[in-house]
């Protein structure tokens, strides 16, 4: 069997910080997540991801509260569009700035610990993956860090190119981060757009995320979480996004 492989990463938006759960889930038959805890597949369902905690330290958390995430409505669309199996591992954490997420970190170690397992995974179980591909929803902390356009995007190719070295990994995709709340996240729009120009190996999915609001029921209300999506909004932004990779990847 032959599968794409996509790493669902960044902080609490690709995490999962919805309202409530909403019942979800990919085709068995050809999505499937790697949970690293039991060493096995699952199907792609809300809530997705697992905790992962070495010491005390949240290195990787699941959905908030086993709500609801993006991936499963990626997972779906992405096979709905392309009709091509496919391969998860949600690594993601939420608060996170870039450089938490560098080699040296624990949490580096982790993602490479967790993706190695996803993929050897795969291997033993017969299926061959075709493509490695990493997905990127993030920056509304680097933003309230005032982290630079700059910095944002050394960083950035920085924890890209390791990647690149240490597990094969081909695509970076990008969901451009939207609005947050007080902090405005236009320089971090503007690096991740120039990321996407600038280097072949850097993808736009999406950057939907910037019309998302209280009003149009895409973003939590404020006495929520005014600065996450609603269950709404991760469908939007998930099958927004796996349509576009099944795109890229399949024509």
């Amino acid at each position: 069997m032959k599968s794409d492989f996509f790493a669902m990463s960044g902080q609490s938006n690709m995490q999962g910080q919805s309202e409530c759960y909403a019942p979800f889930e990919a085709p068995a038959s050809a999505c499937r997540e790697y949970k690293i805890l039991s060493d096995r597949f699952e199907t792609v369902k809300n809530p997705s991801g697992e905790d992962v905690r070495v010491n005390g330290e949240d290195l990787l958390l699941g959905a908030h509260q086993g709500f609801s995430s993006p991936v499963p409505y990626f997972a779906d669309e992405f096979y709905r569009i392309s009709g091509f199996d496919a391969t998860y591992a949600h690594v993601a954490k939420g608060a996170t700035i870039v450089k938490q997420w560098l080699p040296g970190t624990n949490r580096y170690n982790m993602l490479i610990e967790k993706l190695s397992k996803a993929l050897k995974k795969a291997e033993d179980e017969g299926i061959e993956i075709v493509s490695k591909n990493f997905v990127w929803l993030q920056g509304e902390s680097d933003a309230i860090e005032n982290n630079t356009r700059v910095q944002y995007k050394k960083e950035l190719i920085d924890l890209w190119e390791h990647l690149k070295k240490d597990l094969g990994f081909e695509k970076f995709m990008m969901i451009r981060v939207g609005y947050f709340y007080e902090f405005p996240c236009e320089r971090i729009m503007l690096a991740q757009e120039e990321l996407c120009r600038e280097r072949y190996d850097f993808y736009m999915l999406t950057d939907i995320t910037a019309s998302f609001t209280i009003e149009n029921g895409l973003m939590q209300r404020l006495d929520q979480a005014g600065f996450h999506y609603t269950n709404k909004g991760y469908e939007v932004v998930g099958r927004e996004a796996g349509a576009a990779a099944a795109r890229i990847l399949h024509g």
